[in-house]
């Protein structure tokens, strides 16, 4: 039977009632896109996240002009004040001392030139300030140069210590290898003349761990008085220093909330344009639940 070139149903009908279709489910998709974003505790979110915005936009002007100002002020004339003043020189004289017992320990020499060099800056800058005039930034930077040496020859110190307790690890390893091989030889029914060579390498290890041990815990006992010294030399300064970390922290803080909070079409944070949270927080874009 010859195929027909009749439909059941009249295609210019179908076609027009598909596009229909398609537009109608389109209108309703877009409708229910655009429903979704105006649910009432959107505008509510939105709202709240514009007052929001607003509130920490006027902390930070706030903490720019008010009382944090003031109080960043004071601090940096603090701490230059503090730099101004020098260095304790009974606490100075203490780290030398320290210094000279550690080398007499280890029965070396130090070489106090550059440390005795930058002290006697330090104590001919405070001597030239005057009450009237007093050359601060002059002082400041000798005191800063002393404390350069000071940190350099504690970080030395430091060194020593962790090479130390690195040679103890190593030291600790051959000994508890050196007990196995004595356990292998009594397992082995060894000779007790091979017994008594591993135990005596035993023994000799321990008296090297022992001498490692004692050296390692004079280094530490010698590093941590340097950096007790240094902390109670610096004792102000660090304490003016931490409150201005503080008070910058808490700009930074609003500054994070504020471009957090920040809605545009454009976003530059990144130095190139991206696109914006506001782009984003268009219905369709919305609905697959953007920031």
């Amino acid at each position: 039977m010859p195929a027909a070139d009749e439909t059941r149903y009249n295609m210019k009908r179908l076609h027009k009632a598909f596009a229909f279709a398609s537009i109608v489910l389109l209108i309703v998709t877009i409708w229910l896109l655009v429903d979704d974003h105006q649910r009432e505790w959107k505008r509510f979110q939105r709202t709240a996240n514009d007052i929001d915005l607003r509130v920490a936009d006027w902390r930070k002007y706030q903490y720019e002009t008010d009382e944090a100002t003031k109080e960043r002020d004071s601090l940096d004339q603090q701490l230059t004040a503090a730099q101004a003043l020098g260095l304790d020189t009974g606490h100075v004289d203490r780290f030398r001392a320290e210094v000279a017992k550690e080398a007499k320990r280890r029965s070396v020499a130090f070489d106090f030139t550059e440390l005795e060099r930058r002290s006697n800056r330090l104590t001919d800058a405070m001597a030239e300030a005057t009450s009237a005039e007093p050359d601060s930034a002059d002082v400041a930077a000798a005191r800063q140069d002393l404390l350069d040496r000071m940190r350099e020859i504690a970080g030395r110190a430091e060194f020593r210590e962790l090479n130390r307790l690195e040679q103890r690890r190593a030291e600790s390893v051959k000994l508890e290898a050196a007990k196995a091989r004595v356990g292998l030889a009594v397992r082995d029914r060894a000779s007790r003349a091979e017994l008594d060579r591993r135990q005596q390498e035993v023994d000799h290890l321990k008296e090297d761990l022992h001498e490692l041990t004692l050296e390692f815990q004079a280094l530490s006992d010698h590093r941590v008085a340097l950096q007790d010294i240094l902390k109670r030399l610096t004792a102000d300064e660090d304490a003016i220093r931490k409150a201005l970390t503080e008070n910058r922290a808490d700009l930074a803080r609003l500054e994070a909330t504020m471009a957090e909070r920040r809605s545009t079409y454009i976003n530059r944070d990144y130095g190139f344009p991206l696109p914006g949270k506001k782009l984003l927080e268009m219905p369709i874009f919305d609905a697959f639940n953007s920031p």
